[in-house]
């Protein structure tokens, strides 16, 4: 919830379109991503950077 809660407080300030947010650890799933409101995440650290990598090219 407390991930979720971030999401939303971004939202609330208006800044959620300027930022990716990605979430991850072992217990994380599409679910999970989708109930948080991230735009991605992963269960791996190095697919982790290859998302980010994505995102600033």
């Amino acid at each position: 919830d407390s991930m979720k809660d971030t999401v939303e407080g971004l939202k609330k300030a208006g800044l959620r379109d300027d930022v990716k947010i990605i979430i991850g650890g072992n217990p994380v799933t599409q679910e999970a991503c989708e109930f948080v409101g991230a735009d991605a995440f992963t269960t791996n650290a190095a697919a982790g950077v290859k998302i980010c990598q994505g995102w600033v090219k």
